[in-house]
């Protein structure tokens, strides 16, 4: 039985217990993460409660989250990516996913964030004499055998997924699940850093095979790989190539058969500027695909429409993420400005818009003593218009960053938008004049609005009435 099964048994149309049980379905115990200083070794896993514990093996502490469902033959051993800068270890990647997994989870911290304080991505890596994730594969096949669990699945994203990868090489029989996965390392933007810090090489061929991992997957015939990339990621892509050159192929979007043994699964999915196209990782729905995958890893071909399906969702899900974040924005912004909305202020870039040209030409506001040092750049902005403001190339008088753009109710004279944006840089406003009863004043200060003082400012200053199509 699933998880989703065994969560909604039962239920019926009961729409009271359906929400209750969604709740706790998603549900996290934080308390679960408090370091109880248990240390003990893999042998003895099977005493060992749900949360913290330090296992030692091999002449290795590794930090680790345990959450154990007894009734499933299935062992999730996670893998944690990258830290936040400044971040204390031990980092628990997907820990709250114990709720989701149809089996126990075994999450184990990089102890490369504990051997070197500046490191920001690990990947398990150990040292020139030893490697942690071989140390973890010993291990996972222990823990395995002491909590009678039949299936071994490392999971793991982004330097995760390296490990998870070079894991299920080292375990026969077992299978790795791998999202935007660094599977070449050296061609990963942070090798640099990780060179310089660990004073490691990530180019020599060693006898752990961590920098020929393309190569000892294909050697791998005895454990499974199912390799999840997100083509919107150009690094990713790369990734993704070094792997389909070792094998003489290439993958599209959707689910691919690489071998026997490998799967690939080609999602596109954007989460906007604020993030990269690697982040945009999975959640809770799409790891109920992915296990779905797992369980039908040799019905492949017969599932690629379903996982066309799941990678719109996919792509619809960080969509829907970014617009519910502008439609944020854009509330908020009417609730500071009044009457006026600031739809969006950006980079100069092209949109999709009809555009009528409204006003243009350089606007210049010498420096002086008084405070409403300013200029108006429009007379009458009328009410119910969507209008785009492009101010280029502002620059102000040296030792100054920041200029105010106002719009003021000609009738009434309130105030009905004051913004302040830095010099220096071009930007575009889109602004809506929805609730205005009259038409209203365009103006811009060299400075702070009603602070500025023996400020100049020198700019070009497009004004367009625009309908988006």
């Amino acid at each position: 039985m699933s998880v989703l099964e065994d969560v909604f048994k039962g239920s019926g149309l009961d729409k009271d217990t359906h929400i209750a049980q969604r709740r706790e379905l998603y549900s996290k115990d934080k308390s679960l993460l408090q370091d109880k200083n248990i240390v003990i070794s893999p042998e003895n896993i099977d005493t060992a409660g749900n949360g913290r514990l330090t296992l030692q093996y091999d002449n290795t502490d590794f930090e680790c989250f345990l959450y154990r469902k007894d009734s499933s033959d299935k062992l999730y051993v996670l893998f944690s990516g990258a830290r936040k800068r400044g971040a204390e270890p031990p980092v628990f990647a997907r820990w709250s996913y114990y709720n989701y997994t149809e089996g126990t989870i075994l999450n184990i911290a990089d102890p490369m964030f504990r051997d070197f304080d500046d490191l920001e991505l690990g990947w398990y890596y150990g040292d020139n004499d030893s490697c942690y994730v071989n140390k973890i594969a010993r291990l996972a096949r222990i823990v395995a055998t002491k909590l009678g669990k039949k299936e071994i699945i490392f999971f793991g994203s982004s330097g995760g997924g390296f490990a998870a990868l070079l894991a299920a090489c080292n375990c026969v029989g077992s299978t790795a699940i791998a999202l935007n996965a660094q599977i070449k390392p050296v061609l990963w933007a942070y090798r640099k850093k990780f060179e310089a810090i660990t004073g490691m090489s990530l180019t020599v061929r060693d006898g752990f095979f961590r920098n020929n991992l393309p190569e000892l997957i294909k050697e791998s015939v005895y454990s499974r790989f199912i390799i999840i990339d997100n083509m919107y990621s150009e690094n990713d892509k790369l990734q993704m190539a070094s792997l389909c050159d070792q094998y003489g192929t290439s993958v599209q979007y959707g689910l691919n058969k690489i071998s026997d043994n490998v799967l690939a699964w080609v999602y596109d999915a954007d989460r906007g500027e604020e993030h990269t196209p690697h982040s945009a990782l999975d959640f809770p729905m799409m790891f109920f695909a992915i296990e779905y995958l797992y369980e039908h890893f040799d019905d492949c071909e017969k599932l690629k429409d379903l996982f066309l399906i799941f990678g719109e969702f996919w792509a619809e899900h960080f969509d829907n993420e970014q617009k519910l974040k502008e439609l944020k924005k854009l509330k908020e912004d009417k609730k500071k400005f009044g009457g006026t909305s600031v739809i969006s202020v950006y980079d100069e870039s092209e949109h999709t818009v009809i555009e009528r040209i409204v006003q243009s030409g350089s606007c210049e506001i010498e420096a002086s003593d008084s405070i409403w040092n300013n200029k108006c750049v429009c007379d009458e902005l009328c009410k119910n218009k969507l209008y785009k403001i492009k101010i280029i190339n502002p620059v102000l008088s040296q030792g100054h960053n920041q200029y105010s753009l106002t719009i003021r109710d000609n009738a009434t004279n309130e105030l009905l938008m004051d913004i302040t944006l830095p010099a220096g840089k071009s930007r575009t406003i889109v602004i809506n004049t929805e609730k205005h009863s009259h038409s209203a004043k365009l103006k811009l200060y060299s400075g702070i609005a009603g602070k500025t003082e023996g400020i100049s400012l020198k700019a070009d200053v497009d004004i367009y009435e625009i309908a988006v199509e």
